[in-house]
């Protein structure tokens, strides 16, 4: 039995694909654990992914070798603004890799996780009451804010965007096969089982693989 495995989860929106490990057997519900990864399952859900194993590996030593050189090689094959993943991989890259906080760094998130009391929150809402900020404070927030704009994107802005899209790397073909499933493939029988009128499909279970449902799932996605 391996040690562990290297996957694959593609984005259903856009392609890009984000690489990972994994000790013991396959799970197809793990999707990974890198900071884009989870913000994105926590805003569409963890169905947004679809994950593949690519590799296996029989020792943490290999598992960690492969996965640092399967995001090298993905960086290249796609361009490293194309992928999800922030770190080099391994025992978790440069980013967390023998990172210090300073004793100052510390005392800023010595809070974090902890929970205030009524009594203590109303004491701390009496003394944030009628404070001012200074002039230099309020300068300083005002000399921030400068050039940046809220309202519609530019025409130039709209040009990058658009051609930030055009450079994507096109959806794997495993991928549209998934979502579509294989055309002439399901049988008269299921087509009459789950033909629906216009406009009043009810989807079936959340993992159902039925083109009815899949192609439910990918409308509601974008």
């Amino acid at each position: 039995m391996s040690y562990g495995y290297i996957y694959e989860s593609v984005d259903k929106r856009n392609a890009m694909p984000y690489v990972g490990k994994a000790t013991g057997s396959f799970n197809p519900d793990y999707s990974g654990s890198g900071n884009r990864v989870v913000n994105i399952m926590k805003k569409y859900g963890k169905d947004i992914f679809i994950t593949r194993v690519v590799d296996w590996a029989d020792s943490a030593e290999q598992l960690n070798k492969k996965e640092k050189a399967y995001i090298a090689a993905y960086r290249i094959l796609y361009g490293k603004e194309c992928i999800y993943n922030i770190a080099d991989g391994g025992d978790g890259g440069p980013i967390t890799l023998g990172m210090k906080h300073s004793e100052e760094h510390k005392r800023k998130i010595s809070w974090l996780g902890k929970h205030h009391t009524e009594e203590t929150k109303i004491k701390m809402s009496r003394e944030r009451k009628g404070v001012k900020k200074s002039p230099e404070a309020i300068e300083k927030n005002r000399i921030g804010h400068l050039g940046k704009k809220t309202g519609p994107h530019s025409e130039e802005t709209k040009a990058k965007i658009r051609e930030a899209a055009l450079k994507r790397p096109p959806m794997p073909e495993w991928v549209k096969v998934k979502l579509r499933g294989p055309r002439g493939s399901m049988p008269e029988e299921v087509k009459a089982k789950h033909r629906v009128k216009r406009g009043s499909y009810t989807p079936h279970k959340f993992d159902c693989k039925c083109i009815c449902c899949v192609r439910h799932r990918n409308k509601n996605v974008v």
